[in-house]
């Protein structure tokens, strides 16, 4: 993220926080912002949203990662790309 996606990442983090029934301190909010900092906005935002409805608690940066992960293409995932269905 860059500096100025701050303000738009701390009211989307304290959203999710308060519909969690949580309260995130500056310091938490720090730690966040350097967890993510890797990320785009758009792509937090996107995350957060699908979060808010599938966690049942407050996620931390590691349900962030997840998302990622289950993502990531594994290397078996392509196997059968080119073979054609018999």
């Amino acid at each position: 993220m860059e500096s100025t996606d701050r303000a738009e990442f701390v009211r989307t983090l304290n959203g999710l926080a308060a519909i969690k029934g949580k309260e995130l301190t500056a310091e938490a909010l720090g730690l966040w912002w350097l967890a993510m900092s890797k990320w785009t906005i758009e792509d937090f935002k996107a995350a957060a949203s699908h979060l808010v409805t599938s966690c049942q608690f407050m996620p931390s940066p590691y349900d962030f990662a997840q998302l990622v992960r289950a993502a990531e293409p594994t290397p078996d995932m392509n196997v059968c790309a080119d073979t054609p269905l018999q």
